[in-house]
């Protein structure tokens, strides 16, 4: 259980003579000679790390909070970063019952959330609650915990409960807010939010949701612009208050892609006086290998400093850029709905998918937005409608295709935008999942001379969609789970090689992956796609 705090996987190499009599010492009772081998084990082998989680292990088996605490303390003073001691703090005190209150109990909660250990984090609200039943901070802790893990009638009921009780609080206001919009009920989510943002201006879940339910509605060129005015104070406000390094620890593929990116801001004079940022950056990167794609960067208090500086840079291309029509007018829309229409699955491929001026200025737009600040595990960065990723070009592609492809979209509201980019040689592309709408158009947008494996790059979907009844972890996370389920019905799946300018449109509950990806090692060589999805289908 232990090692799972780690960020990346490890494969525990004890020595196994040393946990044998370590072990022999606490079942005969001897703790005192069982911490003797601990410290003198950590003193002489590299891999002390391993034998303490696994020391670690035994201590909680036998029960044995104080050695277990000390424990703990050796894997921080054999740097064993701060977060995973803490995670296992938090883990020990879980499963030797020594959450006392109900404080102890959300911060433990929280902790274990962050780790996505999520039934250890329910009984640990659910315990906390039983100690305090009329405590409204846990109540909404819960119901957020529903929210997060899809639950939402027990989300909205129990954060309703806390509305009607106390509703001077933005927090409980937001997370019922959430609750409604996911269950459908926007109008009411809309009212809910504002009342939190009466009381919170800068509440930033609610931001969030009023930012997607105006992006979903807007209509004219004011409301884009207020979109868009929206989507920037939502990202400045993650950027100041949320989007934190992790201690003095970043990701390999996210230093890589801001040091491509601040030269490309200086060559083509966006940003100026970066030469420290870059220069350090260059320094990191020379130091590391490809190997550390999944392992967090460990930085100096000076290296730390300097790139959270650079990341305080608010830039983005010109948001409020015009541009007529955005989709290829040459293309039959009547013929490109009525095959998405009657094919099984419900899948059709367009090639040359926006007009050039366009597709252009998506090219721009991603290439000096500096909007990609969530990171992947496996190499690549996200960016967000609701985070600054967002222009009247993004909104106008949305209403052309809903009027386009009416007879597909039938009415649905626009529930999300975002787009990836990719690296090839540090990582892969997205793992296997379905999205919670009803309708995905995917298209990519990286020139084709950048591409270097014709036949792959681009999207495999299968034939099975997920199943309705299955929460969102399960068809949005689990890889292993939706693999044997495709197995187990004999699914079937379509290939759609990479193409610059081709969009897949296809429905959103089919399970999909990225297929293998190989592109140049550059920045204008990334791999880019767009999402946009239509309505609501899963949970």
């Amino acid at each position: 259980m232990y090692l799972n705090c780690q960020k990346k996987s490890m494969k525990t190499q004890i020595n196994n003579s040393s946990i044998t009599l370590f072990k022999s010492y606490l079942s005969s009772g001897r703790s005192d000679l069982a911490a003797k081998v601990e410290n003198e084990y950590i003193n002489e082998d590299v891999k002390k790390i391993e034998f303490l989680l696994g020391c670690l292990e035994l201590w909680v088996q036998f029960d044995n909070f104080n050695q277990a605490k000390n424990t703990i303390r050796l894997l921080s003073e054999a740097q064993y970063h701060s977060s995973a001691c803490e995670l296992c703090l938090q883990l020990v005190k879980f499963r030797l019952g020594k959450i006392e209150t109900s404080q102890d109990g959300l911060k433990c909660a929280h902790i274990l959330l962050s780790a996505n250990m999520l039934d250890e984090a329910e009984k640990v609200l659910c315990d906390a609650l039983k100690l305090e039943p009329d405590n409204l901070s846990i109540k909404t802790e819960l119901a957020k915990f529903y929210l997060d893990i899809g639950e939402l009638n027990l989300a909205a009921t129990m954060a309703e409960e806390v509305v009607n009780i106390d509703n001077s609080t933005s927090k409980s206001l937001t997370v019922y807010g959430n609750a409604l919009r996911i269950k459908g009920d926007t109008d009411h989510a809309y009212e809910i939010h504002q009342k939190a943002l009466l009381i919170d201006p800068e509440s930033y879940e609610s931001l969030l949701d009023v930012t997607a339910i105006d992006v979903s509605r807007a209509k004219s060129e004011l409301e884009f612009e207020e979109c868009i005015k929206s989507s920037n104070k939502c990202l400045q406000i993650y950027i100041g208050r949320y989007y934190k390094l992790d201690e003095l620890e970043t990701s390999l593929c996210k230093i890589k892609h801001d040091n491509e990116q601040a030269k490309y801001l200086v060559r083509n004079e966006c940003l100026q006086d970066l030469k420290g940022y870059i220069e350090l950056t260059d320094d990191i990167l020379y130091r590391l290998s490809s190997s550390q794609v999944e392992m967090g960067v460990k930085l100096s208090n000076a290296e730390l400093g300097l790139i959270k500086n650079y990341n305080q840079y608010n830039f983005i291309y010109d948001q409020y850029a015009n541009i007529n029509s955005c989709l290829n007018s040459s293309l039959d829309w009547d013929l490109i709905a009525d095959k998405y229409n009657n094919s099984s699955p419900s899948l059709v491929v367009i090639d040359d998918f926006l007009n050039i001026d366009a597709l252009n200025y998506l090219r721009r737009f991603c290439h000096e937005s500096k909007v990609w600040h969530k990171t992947y595990q496996h190499g690549y960065l996200g960016a967000f409608v609701d985070k600054g990723f967002l222009s009247k070009v993004h909104l106008k592609i949305s209403k052309e295709l809903q009027s386009l492809l009416s007879n597909v979209i039938q009415g649905d509201r626009l529930e999300q935008l975002w787009a990836f980019k990719y690296d090839s040689v540090l990582g892969k592309g997205i793992n296997i999942h379905a999205d919670f709408a009803r309708i995905n158009l995917n298209f990519w947008i990286t020139p084709d001379e950048y591409h270097l494996n014709k036949d792959h790059g681009g999207l495999i979907v299968y034939t099975e969609p997920a199943p309705r009844d299955w929460k969102y972890f399960d068809y949005n996370v689990h890889s292993a789970k939706i693999y044997n389920y495709l197995d187990h019905h004999n699914s079937n799946c379509v290939t759609v090689p990479y193409k610059a300018n081709r969009a897949v449109l296809f429905d959103s509950t089919l399970f999909h992956e990225t297929d293998e990806i190989k592109f140049v090692d550059s920045y204008l060589g990334r791999r880019v796609n767009m999402t946009y999805l239509f309505g609501v289908q899963l949970k």
